[in-house]
């Protein structure tokens, strides 16, 4: 009766109180303690203490790795950092591609550890081969994920389940029997491996949304039949533009054996979405002309996304992405009219609300001449506007009067003298929905270059045809 006991399971397993114990609920596990789980993992399981902290010492320092990110914030429970730790001790790594990560971890979950601890399940469950566990599991996924439920109904889950065990061989149609089997099959899935959790009284989710969106992703790709494959492939490009179904995408890319009609079809999309837009358009065939007239040592791709992001965010990931040598010092031209643009910025926000430290800040950023190669024609242009403004010794009061009142009429001037020698700098006025439309156009080009880094399958023509 002295004995200290603790007894553990997940919150679908409990049935009982028991008294004399207190309740409580594990919390998801911090940084450290993902560190000390993984150090006394790995030690208990190798052959030796020194064998078993270099393999901890391993997996801590793989999975503190920019691109492990998702594996780390799948691994705040026990269970799932046991599953991924059982991944990682058979080949000293994670998997390239987090789609086969999933994979086995779905094997260990649903097989191997019954198999290895000799656990029997439940006669209904237990008959189901691995792939159908998975074909079920998947076919739950995407159904609720398409129709945008993360937490679904108890009854939504047996039906699914129900029409999913009416399809296999001899199975019994009767009602009342499906019903308890379909109840039956439920219960395993959320006591004995915990792929679904039930969240509130009959409303369940899965346990963690990646596995949700894996199998999701899965079940997309699974068929080898082009007729069937090509007709959801064309759908889930369709949400492109939507941030839920980003890791869908990704994971469905780095799925298929063959990714160019899913990537073209992706491509299709983003043309599609501002196609009808006429401004844009123009401002598109503008981008295409100014690239034309460089001469620069870049991806052509890579330049049109350095001024697309010029006009709308600075963000400059995109370019560099298409092309890594615009991460290091930029060419003089490209140089000079990321420095013309800032200024015409700085002196649009002077207009609009004249400050003594942004005018002193604008007029350094203004000696353009100081630091960049101009044309003579362009110097004397830009001296000659630069003698339009006040004096930067007249008093605080004068300064800020001037720019209210003639700062307008200053920077047409100035957006006027770059339009003529750099051919850039023409205020557009996109109204609300094309600067929507316009950011998603950058974003979504910017996401099809990440899935092109997904490792996937794809033929250099398609790569060609779906640059920016």
């Amino acid at each position: 009766y002295q004995n200290q006991i603790i007894i553990t399971c997940r919150l679908a397993a409990q049935q009982f109180m028991f008294r004399g114990f207190t309740y409580i609920e594990v919390a998801d596990f911090n940084p450290t303690q993902i560190e000390t789980f993984a150090q006394k993992w790995f030690v208990a399981t190798a052959k030796n203490t020194e064998e078993g902290e270099t393999k901890a010492q391993q997996f801590i320092e793989q999975l503190q790795r920019r691109e492990n990110l998702p594996i780390r914030e799948l691994v705040i429970t026990p269970i799932l950092l046991s599953l991924v730790c059982s991944v990682f001790q058979a080949k000293s790594s994670f998997p390239t591609k987090r789609a086969r990560l999933y994979q086995e971890g779905l094997e260990i979950l649903l097989v191997r550890w019954d198999r290895a601890r000799g656990i029997q399940r439940d006669r209904i469950y237990r008959n189901l081969s691995l792939p159908d566990k998975i074909k079920l599991l998947s076919q739950i996924a995407t159904i609720t994920f398409e129709r945008g439920d993360y937490f679904f109904e108890k009854n939504e889950i047996l039906q699914i389940i129900a029409d999913f065990l009416l399809q296999l061989p001899d199975s019994d149609s009767e009602p009342e029997v499906l019903r308890l089997n379909s109840e039956t099959v439920l219960k395993a899935i959320e006591i004995q491996h915990g792929l679904l959790v039930q969240r509130a009284r009959d409303i369940y989710s899965f346990s963690h949304l990646t596995f949700h969106e894996y199998l999701a992703a899965r079940k997309i790709v699974a068929s080898q039949d082009v007729a069937e494959l090509e007709p959801s492939l064309k759908q889930l490009a369709t949400h492109v533009s939507q941030p839920q179904w980003r890791e869908v995408i990704l994971l469905s890319v780095s799925m298929l054996k063959d990714a160019d009609f899913l990537l073209l079809e992706i491509k299709k999309q983003i043309e599609a979405a501002i196609a009808s837009i006429a401004k844009l358009q123009h401002f598109l065939s503008f981008l295409e002309d100014k690239v034309s007239s460089l001469k620069v040592p870049y991806n052509p791709s890579a330049v049109k996304a350095f001024y697309l992001c010029l006009f709308q965010n600075r963000d400059l990931s995109l370019a560099i992405s298409l092309d890594p040598k615009l991460a290091a010092e930029l060419d003089s031209q490209l140089a000079l009219d990321l420095a013309l643009a800032r200024t015409l910025d700085n002196a649009i926000a002077l207009v609009e609300n004249p400050d003594i430290k942004q005018i002193l800040n604008f007029s350094f950023a203004l000696e353009l001449e100081n630091s960049f190669q101009l044309t003579p024609a362009m110097n004397s242009d830009l001296q000659n506007l630069k003698s339009q403004l006040p004096d930067l010794g007249t008093s605080k009061e004068h300064l800020i009067t001037w720019w209210g009142t003639n700062g307008e009429d200053w920077v047409t001037k100035f957006r006027n003298l770059i339009n003529e020698h750099r051919y850039q700098g023409q205020d557009w006025d996109f109204d609300p929905l094309q600067q929507k439309l316009l950011q998603q156009y950058y974003e979504t080009h910017q996401f099809l270059v990440e899935c092109l880094e997904t490792d996937c399958r794809i033929s250099p023509e398609v790569k060609s045809q779906i640059a920016l």
